[in-house]
């Protein structure tokens, strides 16, 4: 008896600090990843994300409806993307047709209300968005095997004002090669993935990111 506790402390231990460190660890291993490498598997055989839009008096479907200024003729090719394949329905009923966005730099952030770590998130995105927005980037929320109550009580709770959307099925976390949450992707204005960021990002990685690719 005292020996299967002894040996059941270290798991323990462990689990406790893989939760105090982010939350990715149930569905795959951080590790470095080439942005080029998912950019091709997400342009070859994939299945488009749609997400029908819900028409309803509370919750009108509408497309894009921040507002696009996107200048697609600045000395700069359109490649294929993932993009064009995917739709998010937003939890207050708005739709986003993100190839639409193509020629601004997109964030696509993947968490869960389940997710300590992840709650942080937003204050840093929201901060980002407030000093970003002005120059043309977007930022969109997925939430991940998630409920829409505890989705939208911890929306409210971080306070963000970018779009945040259910993912029926994991299409989009499968399309987009997911491996947990956090993670944040970040789509340049020609429509190809520049960055993927799997574990807890900060103010000064993603400015950086942002100021090469608005450069």
């Amino acid at each position: 008896m005292k020996l299967r506790y002894i040996f059941r402390l270290p798991l323990k231990v462990t689990l406790v600090t893989l939760l105090l460190s982010g939350c990715s660890f149930p569905f795959a291993k951080t590790k470095q990843i080439d942005p080029t490498q998912i950019l091709q598997s997400q342009t070859s055989n994939h299945t488009p994300v749609i997400i029908e839009p819900t028409d309803t008096p509370d919750h009108p479907g509408s497309e894009n409806p921040i507002g696009i200024e996107c200048n697609r003729n600045d000395g700069f090719k359109l490649n294929p993307s993932i993009l064009e394949d995917i739709q998010i329905q937003a939890y207050d009923g708005s739709t986003y047709n993100l190839n639409e966005y193509r020629g601004c730099v997109i964030i696509i952030h993947i968490w869960s209300s389940w997710c300590l770590p992840c709650l942080d998130q937003g204050e840093v995105l929201q901060q980002i968005l407030n000093e970003y927005q002005q120059r043309n980037v977007y930022i969109f929320g997925v939430t991940y095997v998630d409920t829409e109550p505890k989705a939208l009580s911890a929306i409210s709770e971080m306070g963000v004002s970018y779009p945040n959307g259910p993912d029926p099925g994991m299409k989009i976390a499968t399309t987009l090669g997911i491996a947990g949450v956090p993670e944040t992707l970040v789509y340049a204005r020609d429509g190809s993935l520049a960055e993927v960021i799997r574990h807890l990002v900060t103010y000064d990685e993603l400015s950086r990111t942002l100021d090469r690719l608005l450069k």
